[in-house]
């Protein structure tokens, strides 16, 4: 009798702490603000690696972008005791494209619960 009550326990703490995996803020620092902006930014940390998608707005209206390619590096991580803790980095292209889907973690249990996450935005080469 014990180990059904356990079971539904634990079913509702698994349950809480996804959904809190979900609302995960994530904050963008941008070298290429000239370049595009991302926007709706979403964690789905439904499946591994856990991933941010968002939606790229293109600046074409601005000369401002300091980048020569449409290749952009990106790295996530994350803040903790005056510490940064890299997640993962790559690189992606903006080219024709309307929307991105970035890898920010390898397992959802390398990010740290409540602690935002820091996404860096630079050119792929000056």
């Amino acid at each position: 009798m014990a180990a059904p009550r356990f079971s539904v326990l634990a079913a509702l703490l698994l349950c809480a702490c996804a959904h809190s995996q979900a609302e995960k803020n994530i904050k963008v620092e941008s070298q290429v603000e000239g370049c595009f902006t991302l926007q709706n930014i979403a964690l789905d940390t439904s499946k591994e690696p856990v991933l941010a998608t968002a939606l790229i707005n293109i600046n074409t209206a601005t000369t401002d972008c300091p980048c020569k390619s449409a290749v952009m590096k990106y790295m996530a991580y994350q803040k903790k005791d005056g510490n940064n803790f890299d997640l993962l980095s790559g690189q992606f292209s903006i080219l024709g494209k309307e929307s991105v889907a970035l890898p920010i973690a390898v397992q959802k249990q390398l990010i740290f619960p409540d602690i935002p996450i820091y996404l860096f935005l630079s050119c792929s080469n000056n």
